[in-house]
């Protein structure tokens, strides 16, 4: 209970640090259908960000394999912009596999309009680095491909793909 109570709470900085919204709602939750429909290998949940009742994005908290094992991380996106991405837990080898928490590496993705070409990955921690980047790309481009636009407009996003 104290460390799902812990998780819990360092969830709920990350979303808010992710995107600027007043709540966040569990896609899962509110419907239950849809989750089913979007969820895949990768992602684990959806949270539908709201600022007095509207929808103003989602963050997607997927994961993929790292050199240590899982990262975690959370996708920040409001319309076609990814807003930031913050890494919820990972296993790497503290020096190098850790430098993909560093705001070097972090940043690039901040308040940028998606793209599949535009990201550095980390001298070192290829692995790592790249593991973020390629699940990144794949989570968004099949976003962008596979929802209808009811389903962007109800979790906030208006992705394309240039």
């Amino acid at each position: 209970p104290i460390i799902e109570e812990t998780e819990k709470n360092m969830l709920q900085t990350q979303l808010l640090d992710v995107l600027s919204a007043e709540e966040f709602i569990p896609l899962s939750k509110q419907d239950p259908l849809m989750f089913n429909k979007l969820q895949d290998s990768i992602t684990e949940e959806i949270y539908i960000g709201k600022t007095s009742g509207n929808v103003v994005g989602s963050v997607f908290l997927v994961k993929s394999m790292g050199y240590g094992g899982y990262i975690r991380f959370l996708i920040g996106v409001s319309g076609n912009t990814i807003t930031k991405v913050s890494i919820f837990t990972q296993l790497e080898t503290p020096g190098l596999g850790t430098r993909i928490e560093e705001d070097d590496f972090l940043n690039q993705f901040e308040n940028q309009i998606f793209s599949k070409t535009d990201y550095d990955t980390i001298t070192g921690a290829t692995v790592s680095s790249s593991a973020i980047i390629s699940k990144l790309i794949q989570k968004v481009e099949s976003f962008a491909k596979n929802m209808t636009e009811d389903q962007k407009s109800k979790l906030g996003l208006s992705l394309e793909l240039s």
